[in-house]
Formats: C-alpha cells, structure tokens, sequence
C-alpha cells in the first residue's frame, strides 16, 4: 500500500508540474497578443468545468477544474468551414497582425517558458535545494528483481551497513544520494566499486575488499531500475505528531538527545531505535526548536510506514457517549495516560490494553489528565 500511495503522489506531483509548464506558455501566449493588440477573448488556467470566472476588459479569466496547463482564445483564431472564403480581418484580430506580430504571439509561449526555467534557477542559487544525503539508511538483506525472485542484495554482498557515506561511485565523487541511483543507473549491470566512510572517525574503506569478489547492481523490479538494495536515510525531526498535549514535541522539532544520550549525529533510523528502547513508557528527551534546545517528556508509539518520527501521545477522548467510561466519571478532553499503570502510546495501543484488562479481569483502571491534573 505505501508504494501505491507514493505513486499516486508521484503522478500528482508530475500532473501538476506539467500543468505548471504549460500554464507558463499560455500564459507567454496571452502576454504578447495583448501587446499586439489582439482581442483575448478567455485566458483559462486548467481544462473543463469552470470553477471561477472574471471578465475584465473583454477578457475572460477562467479557473478550471482539471489544472493540467490552460489555453488561450484569441480573436481569428475560429475554424473556418472547407469551402468558405475567410472572412475579413478585425482589427483586432490574430488574423489582421503582421507576420513578425503573428511570430511573436506564436513564440511568446516558449519563451516564457525559457524565462520561468532560468528564474527558478536562479532561486534554487539563491535559496538553495534540499538533498538527501549519500548515507545509507538501511541495507536490504534481499531484493525481488524482474523475474519476481528474491536475491541477496549487492549492498549486503558488499558489506554496507547503516550509517556508511557513499563518497564516491566507481571513482566518481558524489554528494547526495541522486548521484549514487544515477552512478548505479548508469553502470548497466557492470560490477562497482563504492568508497565509503564509516564510523565516528570516518574511516575510509573502497568496497569491495581487495581479492572480494566483485558486486553487480540488481535490476530491482518494485522500482524498475538497478538498484543497490540501500534505504534513504531518515531525518531525527518529528514529521508526525499525533494527539499531542500543549507544552510536547512539536512538528519539524529536531530530536538532539534522548534519555540523555546525544543523538544529533545519528540518523533517522537510529533515532527510531534509542526511542523504541523506551516504547511505552515516558522518555526524557531533548529536541532543536527554532535554534532553542526544548527539554520534554514524551512516550513513543513506534515509526509509521511514511513518517520519520511519530510522537505517541496519550490518547484525548473527543466524544463520550453513554456507558461504563462515561459512568466511570471521564470526561470530553481528558487526556488517557495509562491503563492499570500501563503508559498509553497511541490510540491502537489504548484499545489493546483496554481489551485485554476486560478480557483478564473485566475492568480496568485509567489514569486521566485533566486541567493540569492527574486523575485515577
């Protein structure tokens, strides 16, 4: 399911910058038959139903619903019968403009489209683009390649591990991890050579071994390229923060240490691991906000499919209606802490313990959060 998720989102992403691209040439249309002189009858960005419409100065200026790029109707631009004589021109028709006025309407749209690509380009100069560093996040033991059969995957042949910085492919010196999936693209299949560095002192190591055997990329069948068998490395931000109560770990927060331990050099990955030492249970932990060290206490609910960090938090009760818990006293907005002295950590792990308390014993007990206070 998350692969089909991200490709939905992919294909979004494609659409739209396609649309993107082709909004920009429209609009280079529009631009210049308006210095022309010639009538615009509608300026649309996107096709089919309209959601808004603005005339202003003869001009229609039209959002539509699908936004894969727009379209510009200029006046004399209406298809004439085979047979009929074409009519006179307007003035302020595309058909009464000089050649040179007609070239430049026509070109007006690629050159926009050149104007807009050196604009980005100089905001990526200027702001920079962020990149995902040559570091191995994790090493797939096996990868399914295109005949649907599971082989050892040439990082684990390789002798990879996590936390190692890809520095260079077969030679060629890389600086984020879209070098190293270009480097192994275009390899064809020939074995290669990684240099890494590894560990705190970053010691530099050329895989595979001398007199090793060597190592070929595998042609890996859920992405359709040859492929290592390495994982992108995580972020230690909090992506995911669920059910947060006021005063916790905050969205985009930075976590730098964790039951005192520094862990602002580690990946997301071994994050993820000194949390899960501590699942369920309330941790000390320290956290980079806005260039501020922010000192909290949180309990962890293990790392979702598509997210970096995911905060378990007590679970909030949003709506009560009438049985045990509502006779027990609990209220609209309390926060559920434990289950018979058990820490809550996420709104699945809440229910389990429930069940299983009513299930042992027929009841439970719950430790409730309410106006700053602690209830049982």
């Amino acid at each position: 399911m998350p692969d089909i998720l991200a490709f939905v989102v992919y294909a979004l992403l494609a659409l739209a910058g396609f649309g993107f691209v082709i909004a920009i040439h429209e609009f280079g249309h529009f631009l210049f038959a308006k210095w022309a002189g010639v009538r615009v009858d509608v300026f649309s960005i996107g096709f089919g139903p309209v959601i808004l419409k603005k005339h202003y100065r003869g001009t229609d200026y039209v959002l539509s619903l699908l936004p894969l790029g727009g379209y510009v109707k200029m006046l004399g631009q209406e298809d004439v019968p085979s047979g009929q004589a074409q009519p006179a021109a307007d003035p302020a028709s595309y058909l009464s403009k000089s050649a040179g006025w007609k070239a430049l309407i026509l070109l007006g749209g690629v050159l926009f489209n050149l104007i807009s690509s050196y604009l980005i380009l100089l905001g990526l100069v200027a702001w920079g683009m962020p990149v995902i560093h040559p570091v191995v996040g994790d090493v797939r033991p096996q990868v399914v390649d295109h005949r649907g059969i599971a082989v050892e995957s040439p990082a684990a042949r390789l002798g990879l591990q996590r936390g190692d910085r890809i520095v260079a492919v077969d030679g060629e010196h890389v600086r984020a991890m879209d070098d190293v999936m270009t480097a192994v693209i275009f390899a064809g299949g020939r074995p290669l050579q990684v240099e890494i560095e590894r560990g705190p002192e970053r010691t530099r190591l050329v895989l595979p071994a001398a007199g090793a055997p060597p190592v070929e990329p595998v042609f890996d069948g859920r992405f359709g390229r040859p492929s290592l068998g390495i994982e992108m490395p995580e972020s230690g931000r909090a992506v995911l923060v669920a059910n947060a109560p006021a005063g916790g770990i905050r969205r985009f927060d930075r976590i730098v240490a964790i039951a005192g331990e520094d862990v602002s050099g580690l990946i997301g990955q071994d994050v993820q691991d000194r949390l899960l030492a501590h699942f369920a249970k309330p941790v000390a932990v320290t956290v980079l906000r806005g260039g501020e060290r922010v000192d909290l206490t949180l309990t962890y609910a293990g790392d979702g499919d598509a997210f970096d960090v995911e905060a378990g938090l007590p679970v909030t009760v949003r709506a009560l209606p009438d049985g045990p818990a509502k006779t027990a006293g609990l209220r609209v907005g309390d926060w559920v802490l434990a289950v018979d002295g058990t820490a809550v950590c996420g709104a699945t792990h809440f229910l389990a313990l429930v069940r299983a308390a009513v299930d042992a014993s027929g009841g439970c007990t719950l430790a409730v959060q309410r106006d700053g206070q602690r209830l049982h």
